[in-house]
């Protein structure tokens, strides 16, 4: 009896995530950086933490 570390049948291939992934990650990504931004901006002066804080 021979141990492997395959399982049994063809191997299955891992791909990377679809276009569609990709293009939602980016879109969530600069939503981020946006609020970022207008947290910096409603934050000044530094002394003042934003509202949201």
């Amino acid at each position: 009896m021979s141990e492997t570390s395959e399982p049994a049948g063809e191997p299955t291939e891992t791909t990377g995530p679809t276009a569609e992934e990709l293009d939602a990650q980016a879109a969530d990504r600069a939503h981020q950086d946006e609020l970022v931004e207008e947290w910096g901006d409603e934050s000044f002066p530094a002394s003042d933490p934003p509202e949201n804080y």
